[in-house]
């Protein structure tokens, strides 16, 4: 797997990687549409994470639910930003869609957007714009 950037942050009592889409694009050959990632897309995240091991000793996991979380962002051309969220599982390669959102994960959002890419009229607009992307 090629190397893919990513932002470690505690989000309220939740903890995961932040990722800019873009990057995973580049480390993947299949791709998903604007709106739904694909299968390659995910598995980047869940072999960060860790998944596959109860403990997640070979990625950024700790074990538990809490700590098994991931964000993929995607700044829009127009300074808002779409982002998805992953539940990702512990023990198995999986990643459960059926929470939809985690209210912890959120406040992370615009600090990898941010990060992405330093943009003075993100930086300067008072009202940031993040649109999240359901499941299914």
């Amino acid at each position: 797997m090629r190397s893919v950037r990513t932002w470690l942050m505690r989000s309220g009592t939740s903890k995961g990687p932040y990722f800019d889409r873009r990057d995973i694009l580049k480390a993947v050959s299949n791709r998903g549409s604007i709106d739904i990632l694909s299968k390659d897309e995910i598995n980047v995240v869940t072999n960060v994470v860790g998944s596959g091991h109860p403990n997640q000793i070979n990625g950024v996991g700790g074990g538990s639910s809490v700590t098994t979380k991931a964000c993929i962002v995607m700044p829009n051309d127009d300074g808002t930003c779409r982002y998805w969220f992953l539940q990702c599982g512990t023990s198995t390669l999986t990643v459960d869609v059926s929470h939809g959102d985690c209210g912890n994960m959120i406040a992370g959002v615009v600090g990898t957007r941010f990060h992405i890419s330093i943009d003075i009229e993100f930086i300067n607009c008072i009202r940031r714009v993040v649109l999240q992307l359901k499941w299914g």
